[in-house]
């Protein structure tokens, strides 16, 4: 989080678009620090302008950062779904709900610097899951690529495999270590999954993130260990030697690692893992 503060003899309220306090950025939360503490913004309330105070911009960062780690709104923004027949999900704003002191409250003139039981709890689920989606997008990104590998020498011409001589030889060794790497790493994602579902029953939020991380980290480790099989067995590692007449160790490669990425592509189906959170 980055504070910004004016220069001491300039008296112009600071702001991120001519507007807000504090901004929430893809990677990063910017916030501003003026000298007004009572500062006429946009909103109204009652008839009479919300003041706000620049020189403290906690409720603004609170707010950024809630959007930031678990897409919360201001409690007077809704979805509008009157479009969602046609794919088009808008938003609209519904004043009545911009009540109480929290960050989420726009009309919220003074304090409100700290976030509701049920606001914390929201942030916390929408944090686990989207943990889960993107461990559930890398799983299925190393089931994609396992699925398009063709263990044929026929195929070799399109991705597949044919191994010859010793460089082939190597090369379907190298796989088959990274084969096991990915069984072992998507064994972790589904034990991660299963721990972050049992931790969020209990509301042990602080369980859940760490789970969640885990389960993003072990779910790139899988996704990376079937690049590096696609990478062993590109056709032109294994081919780069002349053909060696007889059934040898490459032969016998060939098959095993057909048994691996058979057992890892029909055992792993693409689909998104996802725990049963209430």
């Amino acid at each position: 989080m980055f504070v910004v503060e004016p220069e001491v003899d300039d008296r112009a309220p600071l702001l991120v678009d001519g507007a807000h306090q504090a901004v929430s950025m893809p990677d990063m939360i910017i916030a501003t620090q003026s000298h007004d503490a009572r500062y006429a913004s946009s909103f109204a309330c009652d008839g009479a302008a919300t003041r706000v105070n620049l020189r403290d911009p906690t409720k603004a960062a609170v707010l950024a950062l809630a959007e930031h780690l678990g897409g919360a709104l201001p409690t007077h923004l809704g979805a509008d779904r009157s479009r969602s027949d046609r794919g088009v999900i808008g938003v609209e704003e519904e004043w009545l709900w911009s009540v109480g002191s929290h960050p989420l409250s726009s009309t919220c003139a003074f304090g409100g610097g700290s976030l509701t039981r049920t606001q914390k709890d929201v942030v916390h689920r929408a944090y686990a899951l989207t943990a889960v989606d993107a461990a559930a997008a890398a799983v299925n990104a190393g089931v994609k690529t396992l699925r398009a590998l063709k263990t044929t020498g026929a195929g070799a011409g399109a991705g597949g495999v044919r191994a010859r001589g010793d460089d082939g030889l190597k090369a379907l060794r190298s796989a088959g270590r990274h084969a096991m790497d990915a069984l072992r790493a998507h064994a972790r994602v589904a034990e991660g999954f299963q721990t972050l579902a049992e931790a969020m029953e209990r509301l042990d939020f602080d369980a859940v993130a760490a789970a969640s991380a885990r389960a993003e980290r072990d779910a790139r480790a899988f996704r990376d260990a079937c690049e590096e099989i696609a990478a062993a067995m590109r056709p032109g590692r294994c081919t780069r030697r002349r053909r060696v007449d007889g059934v040898g160790g490459g032969a016998a490669g060939v098959i095993v690692l057909a048994v691996v990425a058979v057992v890892i592509v029909h055992g792993l189906r693409s689909e998104k893992l996802k725990p049963k959170i209430n």
